[in-house]
């Protein structure tokens, strides 16, 4: 009798006894919530300005200024509105045995002489690394895809033609990309592009892919989103 007494006692307890158990293993067995921190820089539209090199021709190495307006949609998608690029030529080795030997006419060779295309860019990775356990230094990570137009001086004549080689005439340009971003401070950063073209002279119908880099330096004008 004594022991079903106490039952009845008991019963009306055990409810709470069971969920202060279950809260105190949950407690234990339950992973702790990741802590994601926002990003320490925001970009909303970005001006770029810096040197290009076009280095992979076998018979004219390119080097240029390039600038860009990036207008940044939100933390991983952007619109790089306009790059344009300007560029300067030297013979190689190769070009000047063909051209002081073999009697080569310089316009035969064709090179960009600038450059217009437009972009989407995707940044799907901030990082914030310490270096050397001391300062701390903040990178991203991008990539590129886009078109766009380009001047090109030069190339093989037309079969009948009675001219050296081609004059200024257009091509089309298409490429993709990758980049890094260095953090300077709250607005400016360095940043590096390395870019595959590939371009379809209009004059002579031929492809050619153009490797383009640059190291730019780049300011985000205008507040924060």
């Amino acid at each position: 009798m004594r022991p079903a007494l106490l039952l009845l006692l008991l019963l009306p307890h055990v409810p709470r006894l069971v969920r202060a158990e279950t809260s105190r293993l949950s407690g234990i067995t339950t992973w702790p919530t990741p802590i994601i921190q926002n990003r320490s820089h925001r970009l909303h539209t970005e001006l770029s300005l810096g040197p290009a090199l076009l280095p992979s021709d076998a018979y004219s190495k390119e080097v240029g200024l390039t600038v860009a307006v990036t207008r940044h949609l939100g933390e991983l998608l952007a619109w790089e509105i306009v790059r344009v690029h300007g560029y300067l030529d030297w013979r190689s080795g190769l070009r000047a045995q063909l051209e002081d030997n073999f009697g080569v006419p310089p316009q035969r060779f064709a090179v960009l002489r600038a450059a217009i295309d437009s972009n989407v860019v995707v940044s799907p990775v901030y990082a914030k690394l310490s270096l050397l356990n001391g300062p701390l230094v903040y990178l991203q990570l991008f990539g590129v895809a886009g078109v766009g137009l380009g001047l090109v001086q030069g190339g093989e004549p037309d079969p009948e033609s009675d001219q050296p080689g081609q004059g200024l005439h257009v091509a089309v340009l298409a490429d993709v990309g990758v980049g890094v971003r260095l953090w300077l401070s709250q607005r400016w950063s360095l940043r590096y592009d390395l870019r595959q073209y590939i371009s379809i002279d209009t004059a002579t119908r031929e492809v050619t892919p153009p490797l383009y880099m640059s190291l730019t330096v780049a300011v985000s004008l205008g507040g924060s989103r």
